[in-house]
């Protein structure tokens, strides 16, 4: 097989595979910027496809379907590329994009605001102890949003306290609210250096939450 014979069938070869490439390569991206969507959140959506100008308002639309099978239209706000929608519950959210050659519809998800439990500026399950000074100074425990950049306050609804003290006895509460009771703070104000505590069950809202949610369970050794 000659050189030129070669070259022939290597050309022939690349432009073979860059029409494969083209067949397979999306047209249109639909890219969010959290994990699905956040309900009672205004969620940012970029929308990027192969055609001379940015999408458009009117080439997008939004199907909201519920856990209970309640569906509806979702309105959504913005143009050229990037767009907003404000789901209120859970369940799925498709986005179908419309253009002159293609139709892509994705589903996504709506979730809760999630949120972190913290007891004062200690944050749970690390390897840092906890000195028996500093945790006999706790008057409660805290959930924080870390994620999305959101300013805004979730309160604790209920959790339950349990101490496994140095001794092997193990110490029983359960609270309302954030803030520690009498009972859990007697035990507070007794701490010894190995104790052990673990909050669980921890309930929490945050603003526009149908319903608590539950944060991750929370250890602390004491130094």
């Amino acid at each position: 097989m000659g050189p030129k014979l070669l070259a022939i069938l290597f050309i022939v070869s690349i432009i073979s595979h860059n029409k494969i490439l083209a067949q397979y390569t999306p047209t249109i991206s639909i890219k969010t910027y959290y994990e699905g969507f956040l309900i009672n959140s205004d969620n940012p959506i970029l929308i990027i496809a192969r055609q001379k100008q940015p999408i458009i308002l009117e080439q997008v639309s939004a199907f909201f379907q519920s856990y209970n099978e309640n569906s509806y239209p979702l309105e959504i706000y913005g143009n050229n590329g990037n767009f907003y929608i404000h789901p209120d519950s859970l369940g799925w959210v498709t986005i179908t994009v419309k253009t002159e050659t293609d139709t892509l519809s994705e589903n996504f998800r709506t979730r809760q605001i999630p949120a972190i439990g913290y007891l004062s500026g200690h944050r749970a399950n690390r390897d840092e102890k906890i000195s028996v000074n500093d945790m006999k100074t706790q008057l409660g425990l805290i959930p924080v949003v870390e994620c999305c950049g959101f300013d805004i306050k979730c309160n604790i609804k209920s959790f339950e306290t349990i101490l496994i003290s140095t001794k092997n006895k193990v110490f029983k509460t359960k609270n309302n609210g954030g803030r520690f009771n009498d009972e859990t703070l007697k035990i507070i104000k007794n701490t010894r250096s190995g104790d052990i505590y673990i909050f669980r069950n921890i309930k929490y809202r945050c603003p526009g939450d149908i319903f608590p949610q539950r944060l991750d369970d929370m250890t602390f050794e004491v130094e």
